[in-house]
């Protein structure tokens, strides 16, 4: 006869349904330490049902692999929280940017990933684009391929929106009216955003306004940039040739 471990009473073997198998099993002690071990198992298995979740919408938005298992910037993500809109991070190349703006918003995926009733858990869903790759794929869609109005419509509404290497596209009239509607509707609608950038905010400006549309390059800036915003600077060697 099996005893407990914490109290080493003698458990009896009982018998328990399964859906329409009957399995014969040890009770359940109901003294101070079993009902700790079973309460400890219960928190540990929703929390590798939540971290599964969450990971899921990680793998989900976009986020280069390389990226899923870095650890969670959760003082990251409440700097972004309580700035209010968006987390602008530059600095030359291989810094750190990309993988510290992925580290904040694995932190965010796990906290809105949320259960109903304590049932299964449902991950809210994010966004990560890189610029240029995102205006490549508005450019195609002229030619059939996608949706343009879908597309953008699908990161203005994003909880949360990562647009990487801003200020390595082509700075034409048609790109900055497209990176303005997406920055305008969000900072309206005070949705999380962060934007990583070779470009401090005055070069970032100048090169969007390189073909002359000053005012709109300004506002872009300003919404990134002002006051509901996280600026961060990143300086040093380049990680990635340090590494090789």
């Amino acid at each position: 006869m099996t005893t407990c471990p914490h109290c080493g009473r003698e458990l009896k073997t009982v018998s328990r349904h399964i859906g329409t198998q009957q399995f014969l099993v040890d009770e359940f002690c109901d003294c101070e330490g079993a009902i700790k071990e079973r309460e400890g198992r219960r928190v540990a298995e929703r929390n590798r049902a939540k971290l599964s979740a969450a990971s899921g919408a990680v793998k989900r938005s976009g986020m280069p692999d390389r990226f899923w298992a870095i650890p969670r910037d959760d003082a990251g993500l409440a700097a972004l929280e309580e700035a209010g809109f968006s987390m602008y991070l530059y600095g030359s190349v291989g810094t750190g940017k990309t993988y510290r703006a992925c580290a904040v918003a694995k932190a965010w995926a796990l906290k809105h990933t949320i259960t109903y009733g304590g049932g299964e858990y449902f991950a809210k869903p994010f966004r990560f684009r890189s610029v240029p790759s995102l205006l490549q794929d508005l450019r195609n869609c002229f030619d059939g391929h996608g949706n343009q109005a879908a597309l953008t419509g699908d990161l203005i509404n994003a909880r949360l929106l990562i647009l990487d290497d801003m200020g390595q596209e082509a700075p034409t009239d048609w790109a900055l009216d497209r990176i303005w509607d997406i920055i305008d509707q969000r900072w309206g609608r005070r949705r999380l955003t962060i934007v990583t950038s070779q470009c401090s905010p005055a070069q970032l400006a100048q090169h969007l306004a390189s073909r002359g549309k000053l005012k709109t390059a300004q506002s872009i800036v300003s919404r990134l940039c002002g006051d509901e915003s996280e600026i961060l600077r990143f300086d040093g060697p380049d990680l990635r040739a340090s590494n090789s």
